[in-house]
Parts: C-alpha cells; structure tokens; sequence
C-alpha cells in the first residue's frame, strides 16, 4: 500500500502537534506532582493516553514501555499510561492475505489447507488467525502489512523533535528519553521479526520445561516461519482473567495468582532471558488448569550478577530490611550511592509499613516528602536500562494476580517462593558471592591506597629520621580511616568501628 508525499507530511505535522501537546501536558503533571494534586495529574495522564491512542501503534507500545519508568513520572500518571491497551482495529484481509503469499512466494491456500478470514485477536504490530495445516487446528501471526515503513516514519518524527524535548524539559529528562526510545527502538524492531520471537519461544520453553511440569508453551513449524509470518500450535484455554469462565470450572483463583507469580519469578532469577509482556491477553489457562504462555516478541536479558543483585532485594524486601534493600538498590546501579541514606530509609519504611496494612499517617508522609524533595530531585531514583523490561514484567504480572486475588499479597507470595530448598541454596550463593565482591573490591581499592600514601611520605625530603618513623607510623591508621570511608556506603557499622580506631591509633602515636 503505498503513501503519497502530501500524507506523509500530514502524518509527521500530526505527529509534531501531538508531541508538543503531550509535553505540554507533561510539564503540568510535573508541577502539580510536586504540589501532591493527585487528582490533577490522573487528570492530564488521561488526555495523553487519548493522544497515544490516537497517534497509533507506534505510540500505544511506546507508553506501554513509559507506563514502566518510575524514574521519569510520578505514580499516578503511570497508573494511568498502563491502561494503554494494545488493541486495535485488524487490518483488510486482503492485505494480510497478499502479505503471506509475498513471504512464502506461493498462493495461501498452497501454504494452508485452510485460512480464517477474520483474526481471533488484533493488536499495534500483528494480527492472529485461526488455520489448518497436515489436519491439524493452528494458528497464524501476521505481521500487519505496512507497519515497518509506519514505525520507521513515527520514530524518525521524534528524533527530529530531541531540540524540542531538551527545551521544555531539560537535561536530564532530555538523556533519560534518548536512552528510553534508543531501546523502544531495538525492542520494536525485534518484535517486527517473528523469526526472532520463535527463537525467543524455543529458548525460554527450553529453559521452563527442565524444571516445570504443569506449563504450556505452543510448539513452533520452524520450516514454516518467516520474518512477518509465525505458524503455532494451537493450545484451547480460557483467558487469565476470565474469572468468570475460571470460576466455572472450578478452579482455584488464588492458586492460579500464585502460580503466575511463581512462574515469571523464578524465570527472572534462574534464566538470562524472561518473558517481558505477561499482560492478560498473552496468559491462558487450559483444562487441566495449567498456564499456557503466549507471544514471545517482548522478552528482557539479564546477566547473572544483575539476576543475582535482583534477588538479593528480593528478600530484602521479604525481610523489610530497609538498610539491605538500599544496598540491592545500589548495586542494581538503581540509587545513586551518594543520595540521602536517611531520606531513602525512611521512605522505604514508610513502603513497607504501608504494604503490611499498617495506617501511616498523613502528617509523616507529608514531613518525608517535604523534606526528600530536595533530596530526590538531586539525587533521584533512576532505572536502569536493563531493568525496564523487568519493571514492566513485574507490574504486569501483579495486575494480573490482583484480578484473580484482590487480597494478593505480592510479597508474601515471593517470599515463599524464596523459601523452597532450591532457592534457599541461591540465597546462600548470592550472598556469599555479594559480599565476597565487595571485600575484594574494598580491598584492592585499599591495596592502591596504601603505596600511594607510602610514597607521598618518601617525597618529604625535610622529614627527620624521626618525623619520619612517626610518618610511617600513621599509615596503619591512616589506611584503617580510608578502609573505613570505602566500607561506609554497604557497611556503615563495621566503618564506624573502623573510624574510632582509627582516631584512636592516630592519637596513641601522636602521644607516643
């Protein structure tokens, strides 16, 4: 389907205005964010999830990845923005019917003994057709004809808007979103290649069938598989959240909550590689009451020392140690090791308490945030680009938990996950494994400190011999003070024993 030169230019002015007016509308959440109005900012968070909606398909996937940025909006707006849902209109089935031959190079009734018209379900990038092949009841993603040259034109329209974005809304906002569409763009074009997602489904159902037994994951017709093309098994089940139809078989609705959670937990902990889209329409349920997982476009990476990092705060949290969930969050690079130990602290306490069901007072929220504003604009909570997919994960799959549960409990529910012998054993692991970092790391930095130290000393040329053998004398203090200082970040009670002995030392040899 080809665009004329004129619709083109009225896509890309649709495109500037609607930008402008979304950070316009953004500047507005800011300030009144600030001001604690609530009601304001899901206000203006509504008309720009309109204005994604109306923008198209590009758009809907990127809110649903800004729905995850904590860093960058206050919670009430991402309330919001993750209400986008990623449905749309089909496209023509003619179109659809002249994409496939295109890629198999023959007629579709050549490829399939039978092609249903009309899609079972449509979403921004693909649709999903009901088909037959050797007998046998499958399904058929399609790529939706046109969308690449459309994404391609929606991301070259932003770029050229970054002047715009670093006026209105300044520096540091201006490099977070570089990085945020820098990896929507490398997301959504691995998710245009269904050649990619079938290797993302072989890998992760590889990983999920050597230790799970009551999961399903659709087979895939490799010989069959093209990069706008992806022929599965065809699995029947009720949708996750069908709560109604769940109910009527019979099945357990807290169970189901549970077992979700421990499924996608336990894929972010062992595995390199997790399912990052578990949203309602991509969950399924079959008769035997075991989950059936869908579309493996959207998956998240993540190396072991993150994995490990991740776990470490998972039971932190677990534990409502606010001193080792600041500790996880720091070497999860998600807290700058500088910002206000006591602020974080207390925030966090304040969190844990509120998610024990305790009643937190209106007075002490509003002493925290009056006095972390400063703070935290200084020093703010920041996401890691890796970590976005996992964030996005993770709130998903705790929306789909509260449907079936209301009274889900997300952390008690991975604190018994945790609690199984297997994980115990990585606990264990990954906390030796921690502080074994962070001891050699305290002792090279130490070890680099000390010959430094040493040859500052050497370069006195006016020292006596005895001002000398005194000198030498304060680098066992000294290197116990610096010890200390490197110490004090993850461990502020063995610094502070550090640090009196220290002075106390220095005194001594003074005095000696």
């Amino acid at each position: 389907m080809s665009v004329s030169r004129s619709e083109i230019r009225a896509h890309k002015r649709k495109i500037y205005i609607s930008v402008l007016k979304f950070l316009l509308i953004l500047r507005r959440v800011n300030k009144y964010a600030k001001r604690g109005k609530s009601d304001k900012v899901r206000e203006l968070a509504e008309k720009n999830v309109k204005l994604f909606y109306k923008l198209g398909p590009t758009f809907i996937k990127l809110g649903q990845i800004l729905s995850s940025r904590g860093d960058m909006f206050p919670q009430e707006y991402i309330d919001k923005m993750s209400e986008l849902q990623d449905i749309v209109p089909p496209a023509p089935f003619e179109e659809i019917k002249r994409e496939i031959e295109e890629e198999y190079g023959r007629p579709l009734n050549d490829v399939f003994e039978y092609f249903e018209e009309r899609p079972i379900f449509s979403a921004s990038l693909g649709q999903v057709h009901m088909a037959k092949l050797g007998g046998k009841t499958i399904v058929v993603k399609v790529l939706r004809p046109g969308i690449r040259k459309r994404v391609e034109l929606d991301l070259g329209a932003l770029k050229s808007m970054r002047i715009m974005l670093k006026t209105m809304m300044g520096e540091d906002f201006y490099f977070m979103a570089q990085r945020v569409l820098s990896a929507f763009e490398k997301s959504i074009y691995d998710e245009m290649d269904y050649r990619k997602e079938a290797n993302n489904l072989l890998e992760i159902s590889e990983n999920l069938y050597s230790r799970e037994k009551d999961l399903r994951i659709p087979g895939i017709y490799m010989e069959l598989v093209r990069e706008k093309v992806l022929p599965m098994e065809y699995i029947p089940g009720i949708k996750i959240t069908d709560v109604e139809k769940l109910k009527e078989k019979g099945f357990d609705l807290k169970s189901l909550a549970s077992r979700v959670v421990e499924v996608f937990t336990t894929m972010v902990i062992k595995d390199n590689v997790f399912h990052a889209d578990p949203h309602p329409g991509n969950i399924y349920v079959d008769e035997n009451g075991h989950l059936i997982l869908y579309d493996f476009g959207m998956v998240g990476r993540l190396d072991k020392k993150t994995r490990r990092n991740l776990f470490m705060l998972y039971n932190a949290l677990i534990s409502r140690d606010a001193d080792r969930i600041i500790d996880a969050m720091i070497r999860l690079d998600a807290l700058d090791p500088y910002a206000d130990r006591y602020v974080i602290k207390k925030g966090i306490v304040l969190a844990l308490r509120s998610l024990e069901g305790e009643k937190v007072s209106e007075y002490e929220v509003r002493e925290l945030v009056n006095f972390a504003n400063k703070i935290f604009y200084e020093f703010p909570f920041r996401l890691p680009d890796n970590l976005a997919l996992f964030i996005r994960m993770y709130v998903l799959m705790e929306g789909v938990a509260l449907t079936l549960d209301p009274e889900f409990n997300m952390l008690n529910s991975i604190g018994k996950i945790l609690d199984s012998p297997g994980m115990r054993r990585e606990l264990v692991v990954s906390t030796l494994s921690t502080e074994l970092e962070t001891i050699m790391t305290n002792y090279r930095t130490l070890m680099r400190l000390i010959p430094k130290m040493n040859d500052y000393l050497d370069m006195q040329s006016n020292y006596t011999k005895y001002e000398k053998e005194k000198g030498y004398e304060y680098i066992i203090p000294g290197s116990i003070f610096v010890g200390s200082a490197v110490l004090a970040i993850n461990h502020p009670f063995i610094s502070l024993i550090g640090f009196a002995l220290s002075i106390a030392l220095f005194i001594y040899f003074y005095l000696k």
